[in-house]
């Protein structure tokens, strides 16, 4: 029965089941379904199998995914003196401002995977974003030492520390 499958399907049953859940997660996420909610509704009982199926598909972690997907984020690249930043925001709080090129450098590979820029017009998420741009060109200007935008505790670790800690962006992202 496999030998027929993987012929026909030009890959193992398992392999397919992989697949078709880490769709479904996919739209989920998309939808702005926790990433627990995504992995149990798609069929998986153990996180860290969903997490490392979700990875290797998608190149990136499901948090990732969803803050980059969800249909009610809005995101741009900036570009800086240090380098182009993607800001990342929804409705409540910036998720993350991160080195545009972050997953690639982390993957080791090119990430196609990543949305083109979206600012939501008349959004909280894409006033965020702008005023985020704002607060930037600001700080790059010289103009400005501190950012009052919210910040999402799910940022992370790395946009908590770009966000927090601006003046020590130019030695981490070397």
């Amino acid at each position: 029965m496999s030998l027929v499958f993987k012929r026909y399907y030009d890959m193992k049953p398992a392999e397919y089941l992989i697949q078709v859940r880490s769709a479904a997660a996919k739209q989920a996420l998309q939808a702005g379904a926790s990433v627990f909610d995504a992995a149990a509704d798609s069929g998986y009982t153990n996180y860290s199998s969903f997490y490392a199926h979700f990875r290797k598909l998608s190149g990136m972690p499901p948090a990732k995914y969803r803050q980059l997907f969800a249909q009610n984020i809005s995101r741009a690249v900036m570009d800086t003196p240090i380098g182009p930043l993607r800001i990342v925001a929804s409705q409540d709080a910036i998720l993350f401002v991160e080195p545009a090129n972050y997953l690639e450098k982390k993957t080791g590979q090119a990430t196609d995977q990543v949305p083109a820029d979206r600012i939501i017009p008349n959004d909280p998420s894409g006033d965020l974003v702008k005023a985020c741009m704002r607060e930037l060109k600001e700080y790059f200007a010289g103009q400005r030492q501190k950012f009052d935008l919210p910040l999402s505790p799910e940022g992370t670790n790395s946009s908590r520390f770009l966000t927090e800690r601006p003046e020590a962006t130019s030695s981490w992202l070397k």
